[in-house]
């Protein structure tokens, strides 16, 4: 096909010359992309005896000089940093005709770019030095390291003070059972006192990289964990910090609560007994199983994506185990080592 102008001098016609039985073409060898693991790059093949125009969303280039020729051509695309707030995002490339009379269709191609897997670290960022864990000083480091979160236990105090600890008590003290009165005194390895949670609050707002990925602990009774469920997000909602927060639990219970109470909490189950399909009818934002769960259950992240949860996977320390779930493709992985998975990430994409 030819476009030939035709002027007498006074004026101009443009004359379109199709070649005996060639029609005119425009295919591209895919009708979608998905890019993993924070990918900035891919290409796509196209064949077209016609002249034709391409439409981007703002994030995604055309790299290089790519003057269109007549056959088939291999473009390249290239796509900004996927932002720190979004796990993934998708967006349509458009192959469309320069003449639209000539009656082709545009052809689109579907692009999905998937974030790559963030840190979090678990109990704070307490190894090499080794700080207490769930202590200020470690959750300060994790705060420095710009992670995506750090991980901590909370529990209700019987006169409704929320603390960090991992168990149920701490200096032969049972935390459900005592008053803050009781516990304050104590003091952890480094000579802190047990932190509230309004201190890691207090913490966490003075910057806005890393997030507070707070483990309700499964109290005692149905009683103490709504207690602390509706303490917690009170916490929260007071100190407008509801976007530096996620929430995780081991207590079906728990979660329930908080997805009830407030269906905008990013709500994941720990416990690893319920299939995707589960979690999102009943308004998880996603799953957070161990390694040796997801080992065993090796298509529930993909599940999991499929049906628009997250993943995210505990506690993992090692390399050979950190390549495992990111191949896998999770989310988030928690772990003793951030400081290591953080540059294995950065040496990764």
């Amino acid at each position: 096909m030819a476009v030939v102008t035709v002027s007498n001098g006074f004026g101009s016609k443009s004359i379109t010359i199709n070649q005996a039985g060639k029609q005119p073409l425009l295919t591209v060898d895919k009708s979608s992309v998905t890019l993993q693991h924070g990918e900035s790059q891919f290409k796509l093949e196209v064949t077209s005896n016609i002249r034709f125009m391409v439409e981007l969303p703002g994030w995604i280039q055309l790299k290089g000089d790519n003057t269109w020729q007549e056959g088939k051509q291999v473009y390249t695309f290239t796509l900004s940093d996927l932002p720190d707030e979004l796990l993934y995002r998708e967006g349509v490339v458009t192959f469309s005709p320069v003449d639209a009379s000539i009656g082709v269709l545009p052809v689109s191609v579907q692009l999905t770019q998937k974030g790559f897997t963030r840190v979090i670290a678990h109990r704070g960022y307490w190894r090499s030095p080794d700080y207490p864990q769930n202590s200020l000083a470690s959750l300060q480091r994790a705060l420095d390291l710009e992670i995506y979160g750090s991980e901590l236990d909370v529990w209700i105090t019987n006169d409704g003070v929320v603390v960090l600890n991992h168990d149920a008590t701490i200096s032969g003290i049972n935390i459900e059972n005592s008053s803050y009165a009781a516990l304050k005194d104590v003091r952890l390895s480094n000579g802190e006192s047990i932190p509230t949670l309004q201190e890691c609050i207090d913490r966490v707002k003075k910057q806005s990289k890393t997030k507070l990925i707070i483990e309700i602990k499964s109290h005692a009774t149905t009683t103490n964990e709504n207690r602390v469920v509706a303490a917690v997000l009170e916490l929260v909602r007071q100190n407008g910090a509801a976007d530096q927060v996620d929430y995780i639990s081991f207590s079906q219970n728990i979660c329930k609560g908080l997805i009830a109470n407030n269906p905008g909490n990013r709500v994941a189950y720990l416990n690893g007994n319920l299939a995707p399909d589960t979690l999102k009818s009943q308004g998880y934002w996603g799953l957070d199983y161990s390694s040796s769960v997801l080992k065993s259950n090796s298509g529930w992240v993909q599940s999991a994506k499929a049906a628009g949860l997250t993943a995210n996977v505990w506690t993992v320390n090692t390399t050979d185990d950190f390549e495992y779930f990111i191949t896998m493709g999770v989310d988030f992985i928690t772990t003793d080592n951030p400081q290591i998975l953080k540059d294995f990430l950065a040496a990764y994409k």
